[in-house]
């Protein structure tokens, strides 16, 4: 139980990564809050996380709206307490043009949840874990934060920013005894990679397959990743046994970036 009594903040806790997070840390010891658009979805996980003997709450946020984010706040601290745990998993993957065709509005939109909504999170509930002097902090960035993405250039800037960010907040929260890191995935499994995978696909004229085995060619371990295989990393990262750990970014994807081809 490496996660006893603590409490755990999760943007985007409804489904994929999000979920498998939720049900790990509870599974583990801890209280879950969660915030996403889709309150069915987090309904549901509220309840097999109750189901594991754990308080669970689920709370409706578009974080384009920071009056949502602060009334999220309040009653998250209202009913627990305290956040112990902050995870921004919460993301879109946005459109898939090339940068000369991309919708100045797509773009806008991707910023303000993926990178601008982490920002008001953290802006949000770092302030209490500051007066504490303790707390946790996981940011969900992506491998393409790393190494970019034809066709997916929103996307892949908001995840530079996401690390940038990490790494920004990692300084100035140390003095403060609080850890920030950030997880970095490649290709999850899920309707979302499946999507991604379509619009490839129609971008370039080719079958979705093709798209997808191409991806899947590129991991040395030779699949594609689990959300259940993000979430130990996470858990980790939230106990005790990473607190000489901050400012990094652990890739989560396979091998896939490492290879020189």
């Amino acid at each position: 139980m490496r996660l006893k009594d603590k409490v755990a903040f999760i943007t985007g806790g409804g489904q994929g990564i999000g979920r498998a997070i939720a049900m790990a840390f509870a599974g583990d010891g801890a209280d879950i809050a969660m915030a996403a658009p889709n309150r069915d979805d987090m309904e549901r996980v509220c309840g097999e996380v109750r189901a594991l003997g754990r308080k669970a709450s689920a709370h409706y946020l578009d974080l384009r709206d920071p009056r949502e984010l602060s009334a999220v706040r309040d009653a998250v601290q209202g009913q627990f307490g305290r956040v112990d745990i902050l995870v921004n998993n919460s993301g879109i993957p946005g459109a898939t043009a090339a940068v000369h065709e991309l919708n100045e509005a797509d773009w806008d939109e991707v910023m303000n949840i993926n990178l601008k909504g982490m920002y008001l999170v953290c802006k949000a509930f770092v302030p209490a874990m500051i007066v504490r002097k303790q707390g946790v902090v996981i940011n969900m960035a992506s491998l393409v934060g790393e190494f970019g993405y034809p066709l997916r250039s929103p996307y892949c800037v908001s995840k530079w920013g996401v690390i940038g960010l990490t790494l920004t907040l990692a300084l100035e929260l140390a003095p403060h005894g609080i850890r920030v890191n950030a997880v970095a995935p490649g290709a999850v499994s899920g309707q979302r990679l499946d999507r991604v995978f379509e619009n490839l696909a129609r971008a370039r004229g080719k079958p979705a397959d093709e798209i997808r085995q191409a991806t899947m060619h590129a991991v040395p371990l030779g699949k594609i990743v689990d959300p259940g295989e993000v979430a130990p990393v996470c858990l980790f990262l939230a106990s005790d046994e990473a607190r000489m750990i901050t400012g990094e970014i652990l890739r989560v994807s396979g091998g896939q970036g490492i290879a020189f081809a």
